[in-house]
């Protein structure tokens, strides 16, 4: 009986003591539902606050640090780079032989007559030439491709990739012309000034919807797609791709194409 007695009055007094905890505990519930309700908002604006700097930064120059400004501890200094040190990116290269399917797609290009300026036919090899005709290394060639001509079929794909809109508004006439007058066009217009004193010519706004500009459109992708960096870009026709100090040398012009 004592010790039920007694075990009642202990449970009895603990009471009060579970009434304090409890109390304790919704106070602490409390304070953490207000550390919730103030910090998650805080955050929230801190991140968004955060990535818009970053997403301005992006769009901002990199500042230079100020002399002085930063000293790395001890033992962790990185040895100066010299400039000639630095890494230089590679300058493109220009193909050194089209794919045997590029290759088949010039020819046929040829073969359909729409595309070239034939400067002469009938011989064994030829000579396919990517000119644009503002460019300045193209105009000076041009006097060699006439006299390769009487060697070698020679085959001029006009571009605009160099003057671009001026030298779409020069190429697209000539291949508007009728074969039998194409050459003397091409003509005329490689050896046309680089200023004529006609707006149109001079300062094109926009390419010309025709035929001849669309063909000139077409053998900018071609050269694009061949990874032509720059005008007049020669084939042989076995695929090799001949730098023009080659076409100029007659004995390694011959030892190029394979003579």
């Amino acid at each position: 009986m004592n010790k039920t007695k007694g075990c009642l009055i202990a449970n009895f007094a603990t009471v009060p003591n579970i009434r304090k905890k409890l109390k304790q505990q919704r106070g602490l519930n409390a304070v953490r539902r207000l550390s919730n309700f103030i910090f998650w908002p805080v955050a929230a604006l801190g991140f968004i606050v955060s990535i818009n700097g970053a997403l301005m930064n992006m769009h901002q120059p990199a500042q230079p640090l100020q002399a002085n400004s930063y000293a790395p501890a001890p033992g962790l200094q990185q040895p100066v780079t010299a400039p000639e040190q630095l890494q230089v990116q590679a300058a493109p290269e220009a193909p050194k032989k089209l794919a045997d399917n590029d290759l088949l797609s010039l020819k046929d290009a040829v073969t359909s007559g729409r595309f070239t300026i034939s400067l002469s036919t009938g011989h064994k090899h030829t000579l396919y030439v990517f000119s644009d005709p503002m460019c300045p290394h193209c105009r000076a060639l041009e006097p060699r491709l006439q006299e390769l001509s009487k060697r070698y079929n020679v085959e001029i794909f006009p571009v605009s990739v160099y003057g671009d809109l001026r030298s779409m508004v020069r190429a697209a006439p000539v291949l508007d012309t009728g074969k039998d007058t194409r050459l003397k066009s091409w003509e005329d217009t490689i050896n046309m000034g680089y200023t004529t004193m006609n707006p149109k010519i001079d300062d094109p706004k926009t390419a010309p919807d025709t035929t001849g500009a669309r063909l000139v459109d077409a053998n900018n992708m071609a050269f694009a797609k061949f990874g032509f960096i720059g005008t007049p870009s020669i084939v042989a026709d076995s695929g090799d791709v001949i730098p023009v100090s080659v076409v100029k040398d007659d004995a390694r012009l011959q030892q190029a194409i394979g003579e």
